[in-house]
């Protein structure tokens, strides 16, 4: 091959410094289209920052909308607390004391063994009724706080009536009295009671219910060789199954008893004895709402096919 001159030398130089310009050029071209997107994203990133900004300014405002109302319904619930306290005749009770959003009252419930018991009944805006039980000092009687150390005597009314041994349940409206003039009104019929409202007294409500549990009393199931009866306590579902099964089997015997190796030469409980029941009202009860159960899941089972079973399975779906 024939050696190259210098001039084609120099030409192949030359477009090799043209290739390397046109790749700077092209390096430089992507540089721009990068910088160029950068300020597309950067001005999308504005743009949304703000929409967020106008976002938050009326957020700002439905805020302050929501504060301005929530200050005139403030200002109008104080002005009912202050109308609501205005009867004339709740300052003739004893021991008046009216406070910013409630009134406190001199209260009791007499009991014939041991005379009053004394306390402070508190009525809230909201219609909570509370007692501070003043029956003695040093009473202990009442709830724990879970901030507080000291132990406060603060219980609703059928706390109260049940720590004062009165008899009877969901009577306290009659057995809670307060004193205007000098005479003992029960609580249902004095002026306070219309403040009462039952949703803000859960935990009264709760008292209530947990003694209305269902209780089952005793009940009992006669030999069918001997006739006589046998004692079947009901204080869990086992103990209701047992006498379930054994008050639908006519051919029961004594020796069938659950629990009690027996037999019909065993001495039948005295008539008297048989008159405990068990029922946590009277002693002697011969049946009332506290003890007899009409029917629930306890005493009651889905798969049995007694008239009572299938009774109360069709009333509960219905």
């Amino acid at each position: 091959m024939a050696p190259k001159t210098a001039r084609a030398v120099k030409g192949e130089r030359v477009d090799r410094r043209a290739t390397k310009s046109e790749k700077v050029n092209l390096r430089a071209v992507k540089s721009e289209e990068l910088d160029r997107r950068e300020v597309k994203s950067d001005k999308k990133v504005n743009r949304r920052a703000i929409k967020t900004e106008k976002v938050d300014r009326r957020e700002v405002r439905s805020d302050k909308k929501v504060n301005r109302r929530a200050i005139k319904t403030e200002k109008v619930d104080r002005r009912e607390v202050c109308e609501m306290f205005n009867d004339e005749g709740l300052q003739l009770i004893e021991g008046y004391e009216r406070g910013a959003d409630f009134i406190k009252v001199d209260c009791g419930c007499t009991l014939k063994k041991y005379g009053d018991f004394g306390g402070r009944l508190r009525v809230d805006a909201t219609g909570k009724f509370s007692i501070d039980c003043q029956c003695f000092v040093g009473c202990t009687k009442g709830k724990f706080p879970s901030l507080f150390i000291i132990k406060l005597n603060i219980l609703t009314p059928d706390e109260f009536e049940k720590h004062t041994e009165k008899g009877g349940s969901k009577r306290w409206q009659y057995n809670i009295w307060i004193q205007t003039g000098g005479k003992k009104i029960p609580l249902l019929r004095s002026a306070l009671f219309k403040y009462y409202a039952p949703a803000a007294n859960a935990d009264n409500a709760t008292s209530v219910g947990s003694r209305k549990r269902k209780f089952h009393r005793d009940e009992f199931v006669h030999c069918s060789l001997c006739n006589k009866e046998r004692r079947f306590q009901l204080r869990n579902k086992e103990e209701c199954k047992l006498y379930h099964d054994a008050a639908i089997n006519e051919n029961w015997k004594c020796s069938d008893w659950p629990g009690h190796n027996i037999t019909c030469k065993e001495a039948d409980e005295r008539a008297s004895r048989k008159a405990y029941r068990g029922c946590p009202r009277q002693l002697r009860c011969q049946g009332c709402f506290a003890c007899v159960c009409l029917g629930c899941y306890k005493c009651r089972y889905l798969e049995c096919t007694c008239r009572l079973c299938t009774d109360f399975v069709q009333n509960v779906d219905a």
